[in-house]
């Protein structure tokens, strides 16, 4: 698999236009159980086919029974300056609730052992909304991650997916998504508790400390052009979006014999509209309605007009002369509203 993704990065090597790359993301998985050699290698042939800027943000995503401390400095040493650890929990039985390996210990280690041996850019994940966890509950957990220092941290709340393991769960009663007054309740509580420690709320799910926010995340919300290399990773290049076939085997023996191994969709202009009232809703900096115009082409109608003063009368949103963004009251129904808004 290494293998073909260095392949697939030397192929890809002119999709970003010589554009110098800020954000590296190890993601998808597991990542962490990639081996040293394996991660070098990686990291050596994306040196070599694009310009990676000297103060990039590399990121790799981990759980914390991965991170000891031999593992850590080996990161460190590859080049690895953030972690995105997947905590979700403090609480011992919610965490073999949802079959996570890892102890509240191993994940308050993880943290201070990263920051100990020099990878200070850490974010973290929570999952809110849990069966039986109460406000109080919840408010304990953001306290003792974010009292550890941690600069960014994304919070989810439990929704079950079809064709998941959650939704194999939910149907047996192993596992129960929270009502909406619970929901609602954690994720208000998130940015209060967030705020005492400074971190901002600059997206629905994400908050970080200023000059800490997730260039990764925000480089999709923003439009800015990305390269994904491995299966079913994804690519935009301002045109069009392309995706990777999903599965392995597949996607091995497509590299390896040079055959197309992706999907590509052209973007017309109503898509660029939707998806621009999709990615920029969701963040503190929402939309510029002459950007709609000027940039996807694309004029809102009335409707669209009637509906945007009516998310502002009932405070949903503030706009800010041609500028709209949702409220904490608005973010909670950022999913509809924006559907609403869908040219």
């Amino acid at each position: 698999m290494v293998q073909a993704m260095c392949k697939e990065l030397k192929a890809r090597s002119t999709y970003l236009e010589g554009q110098s790359i800020s954000s590296v993301y190890f993601g998808g998985g597991t990542p962490s159980l990639l081996s040293d050699t394996h991660l070098q290698s990686l990291l050596d042939e994306l040196q070599r086919h694009f310009v990676i800027e000297s103060d990039a943000e590399i990121t790799l995503e981990a759980n914390p029974d991965d991170l000891h401390r031999q593992k850590i400095e080996s990161l460190r040493a590859a080049g690895i300056n953030r972690l995105s650890i997947g905590i979700q929990s403090f609480d011992e039985t919610q965490l073999r609730r949802m079959n996570r390996a890892h102890t509240s210990k191993e994940a308050e280690f993880a943290v201070k052992c990263a920051q100990d041996k020099g990878i200070e850019n850490i974010t973290a994940d929570l999952i809110f909304a849990l069966p039986d966890l109460t406000v109080e509950a919840y408010t304990a957990d953001l306290r003792r991650l974010l009292g550890m220092g941690v600069k960014h941290l994304s919070a989810y709340g439990l929704t079950v997916e079809p064709r998941t393991v959650f939704h194999k769960w939910s149907a047996t009663g192993r596992i129960q998504e929270a009502n909406a007054a619970t929901f609602e309740a954690h994720f208000r509580t998130t940015p209060q508790v967030c705020q005492e420690f400074g971190l901002e709320h600059y997206e629905v799910s994400n908050f970080g400390l200023p000059h800490f926010y997730s260039r990764h995340n925000t480089a999709y919300w923003k439009g800015d052009h990305y390269v994904g290399i491995g299966p079913s990773a994804h690519s935009y290049d301002g045109l069009s979006r392309q995706w990777n076939i999903a599965n392995n085997p597949q996607y091995l023996h497509k590299v390896a014999t040079n055959e197309v191994h992706w999907e590509r969709e052209v973007i017309d202009a109503r898509s660029a509209c939707n998806e621009y009232l999709m990615t920029g809703l969701r963040t503190k900096w929402g939309i510029d309605l002459d950007y709609i115009s000027k940039q996807t082409e694309w004029t809102f109608g009335d409707q669209q007009e009637a509906l945007i003063h009516d998310f502002a009368q009932r405070g949903l949103a503030t706009i800010d002369g041609q500028k709209m963004a949702l409220t904490i009251d608005g973010l909670l129904q950022v999913d509809s509203l924006t559907a609403a808004l869908f040219v």
